[in-house]
């Protein structure tokens, strides 16, 4: 994106020189998915880049470096967390960066918490075959999501007549 994170430790240390922490309930949260973009640039293998979360008692680390690491992009990371990480109103995500010269940093992007449990609600236009003058048209629908669809209404606005039938689509399974 246009904005990131920056960490740029500027002095040697073997503890975390620079640390982005935020807690975020999970409460009526489950199957909770960390993603995140991140670009290390010149790390050495005394350096370290970590991503962890925290369950309210203990941090486990997700990822952590510890070799040289010069990435020449963003690299995507998905992480699909235990248990421990849902209904989890202590729940905190940290990202470290230790370095020891000013050319060496972390950068960190387009973090996202998701419920991979709400699911994914996609309604898809497969075909549609316009109708002409006393002919009828053909309009068919596809459910790319991960939930049922219920209760599709259709309408029609501006100087056209359409007649759909049925009006309304009850109930479109998953997949369907």
């Amino acid at each position: 994106g246009t904005f990131h994170a920056f960490g740029n430790p500027r002095n040697s240390t073997i503890v975390p020189a620079t640390v982005m922490e935020k807690a975020v309930s999970t409460s009526n949260h489950n199957n909770i998915v960390l993603s995140y973009k991140r670009r290390l640039i010149e790390l050495e293998s005394s350096d370290q880049f970590t991503a962890e979360w925290f369950d309210g008692t203990i941090w486990t680390a997700l990822e952590s470096t510890n070799t040289a690491m010069n990435d020449a992009s963003y690299i995507q990371k998905t992480f699909n967390l235990p248990t421990g990480a849902n209904q989890n109103a202590n729940f905190k995500i940290k990202f470290t960066c230790t370095s020891n010269a000013i050319s060496e940093y972390c950068l960190v992007d387009d973090v996202l918490l998701t419920d991979s449990s709400s699911g994914k609600t996609s309604l898809a236009i497969q075909s549609f075959t316009a109708p002409v003058q006393t002919q009828s048209g053909t309009l068919v629908l596809r459910n790319d999501g991960t939930t049922q669809l219920t209760n599709i209404a259709f309408t029609v606005s501006g100087n056209t007549r359409f007649n759909f039938n049925p009006s309304t689509i009850t109930s479109l399974a998953s997949g369907a």
